[in-house]
């Protein structure tokens, strides 16, 4: 469950609206704050787990005098909320990916793209990449992350605890992506793909059981916080898929496979559609093991961005919202897929969650 907090968890728009504001911090390559911009215009903040950079800010504009004092090559920006009880929430670190210069006499405005800090991550390797058999697969993310050289402009890092080992060598090739190469040994471990939290920390992380589990955020259809009207279902009733099949595409006498069904339990389950299965094929190379195949179809299972059920909405802002967090909505559990949090406080959040992936191991 998220931090409590008395202005965020009020119910209604007319109290909420006067008790917060955005701003930007400007971070230096150790991510201290080294200015707050003045003159910013960002459209918003929005997160998607289903694209390579998961976190992205949108319409940003500043003028280029203030751009003057900005070096976009070691700098960040931190967009935050600001709340009427003088707590700040961070909603990530950002890295300056384009500029784009509007020339005219005087001052004039600079466009900027800002991704999350998988800017650092999503570069072409200079030599191949290799880890044989047996080797620990935190061990090689965390080989990555230094060969990357991203102790600075990161605020740490939060890795699993477990001791998963690879159950083949795996060899990436000169100039493939550090990025790819992560989300690669996150597959192989069973993890979520790696992503960079509120605070700018990156993370890898397992998927929880979202029935064992604590809820990040609740919302329900009349409790004050959702915006009259803004509600749309969509059932998904005859292509929610119920089966994540993984295959190893590489040449093999006994070819490896394994299959992950959604629980019993659930309306778009195998047994509750008469047996009718509708699969997701995953795959991927080198596997040695049924059970490296068996992780890899429970993780597509949890991280997958459709299901039985899809709701979109848009509520009251709220900087608690994270990535692949568990939401309480009307009295189902489902999972957020993507947000979108405008740079203009008091106007509304939108939300996409999707009710789907919650597995039955083999």
């Amino acid at each position: 469950m998220i931090t409590s907090n008395t202005i965020l968890d009020t119910q209604g728009i007319s109290l909420r609206n006067i008790d917060g504001m955005v701003a930007f911090d400007l971070l230096d390559s150790s991510l201290n704050v080294i200015g707050s911009p003045p003159s910013i215009a960002a459209t918003s903040v929005d997160m998607d787990t289903s694209s390579t950079t998961t976190r992205k800010i949108s319409g940003v504009q500043l003028t280029s005098n203030v751009m003057n004092d900005v070096d976009p090559l070691n700098d960040l920006l931190r967009p935050k909320i600001v709340l009427g009880d003088g707590s700040e929430w961070p909603l990530g670190v950002f890295v300056f990916t384009d500029q784009i210069d509007n020339i005219r006499l005087g001052i004039y405005p600079v466009d900027l793209s800002l991704s999350d800090q998988t800017g650092f991550l999503d570069i072409n390797t200079r030599y191949t990449f290799s880890r044989p058999t047996g080797a620990s697969i935190v061990g090689a993310i965390t080989s990555i992350l230094d060969t990357c050289q991203i102790s600075q402009g990161i605020n740490g890092r939060r890795l699993p605890t477990d001791t998963t080992q690879l159950a083949s060598a795996q060899t990436w090739a000169q100039g493939t992506s550090y990025l790819k190469i992560l989300t690669d040994l996150c597959a192989l471990g069973g993890y979520y793909p790696p992503y960079f939290d509120n605070d700018g920390t990156f993370v890898v992380r397992a998927p929880v059981d979202p029935f064992n589990a604590d809820v990040d955020l609740v919302y329900d259809l009349y409790g004050g916080k959702i915006i009259a009207e803004t509600v749309q279902y969509d059932s998904g009733i005859l292509s929610a898929p119920n089966a994540y099949v993984v295959i190893d595409t590489s040449p093999k006498s006994a070819p490896i496979s394994a299959i992950a069904y959604v629980a019993g339990y659930l309306p778009w389950s195998v047994e509750n559609r008469g047996g009718r299965v509708i699969p997701v094929q995953v795959t991927q190379q080198g596997l040695a093991s049924v059970q490296q195949a068996q992780s890899i179809a429970n993780a597509s299972a949890a991280s997958a961005t459709i299901g039985f059920q899809s709701v979109t909405f848009q509520a009251l802002a709220d900087p608690r919202h994270d990535t692949f967090q568990l939401v309480l909505f009307n009295g189902s559990i489902m999972r957020e897929v993507s947000w979108s949090l405008p740079l203009t406080w008091g106007k509304p959040m939108t939300h996409k969650l999707v009710q789907g992936g919650f597995t039955n191991a083999g």
